[in-house]
């Protein structure tokens, strides 16, 4: 009976401690599926996060009856690079022509300045087209220039469209000046003639003369352009110009420009 006391203490012993290693190692025994649904779960809030504003912030919410302030001016468009200033439709001896005028509202000169016109008639159907180019060669930078079309296809016309295109182009030579100039009437005709003077160190050729025609309120109401009596204009020298149209209603005022080589 003392054998079995005398053991019963180291036996105690055992199974306690058998006992606590079965239970320490059960907390270590962990399941790969719960740690793997546990990082995929959306974390839940904690008692950090605000769901009301700081004390010291005002909201910035508007009010949902609360209309935003309107413009109080409406900003203007751009002028287009080529705007078609005014512009006009007569018939003469059976054709149907259209005289205006473009400006270059770019910072560089243009060339080539294509302005085409489509004709509709009442159901707002293509009935005839045309086109033309600026009579002056080449529009520098706030430049204008007039433009006349002229077609024979044009029944049943009672409106139209103009459209203008060009490439960027380089300033012709600046030293032909106009000394003098003035116009005159004999009959229907209307007729500018003056002088032209090559200021620079080279002769000129092609030298060109466009005048506008326009009314009292500057808008287009004809146009005509010629060349110089002189083919070349020598570094120094001179050439008188006439021109002579027809076509002059409403006329007040022209403008004359020169181009050349």
């Amino acid at each position: 009976m003392q054998q079995i006391k005398r053991l019963t203490g180291p036996l105690l012993v055992i199974v306690l401690l058998i006992t606590t290693s079965l239970a320490c190692g059960s907390t270590r025994v962990t399941s790969p599926s719960v740690e793997s649904t546990a990082e995929q779960a959306p974390a839940r809030p904690t008692e950090e996060v605000q769901t009301q504003p700081p004390e010291n912030l005002e909201p910035t919410v508007v009010p949902p009856t609360q209309t935003p302030a309107l413009p109080t001016h409406t900003p203007t468009p751009s002028a287009p690079p080529l705007e078609i200033l005014s512009h006009q439709s007569y018939m003469d001896a059976g054709w149907y022509h259209i005289v205006g005028e473009v400006q270059n509202n770019t910072d560089y000169p243009m060339e080539f300045v294509k302005i085409v016109a489509t004709l509709y008639d009442e159901n707002n159907k293509v009935v005839g087209t045309d086109f033309t180019y600026t009579d002056l060669g080449i529009i520098p930078p706030g430049g204008k220039s007039p433009f006349q079309t002229g077609t024979d296809k044009w029944a049943g016309t009672v409106s139209y469209k103009l459209q203008a295109q060009a490439r960027q182009g380089s300033l012709p030579r600046q030293d032909l000046v106009i000394r003098s100039h003035e116009s005159y009437v004999d009959g229907a005709w209307l007729h500018v003639h003056g002088e032209v003077e090559n200021t620079g160190t080279t002769p000129a050729e092609f030298v060109k003369l466009v005048i506008t025609l326009y009314d009292a309120n500057n808008n287009v109401v004809g146009m005509d352009f010629t060349y110089t009596t002189l083919g070349t204009i020598p570094a120094g020298g001179t050439s008188p110009f006439e021109s002579g149209t027809d076509h002059w209603p409403g006329f007040d005022h022209y403008e004359i420009q020169v181009q050349g080589r």
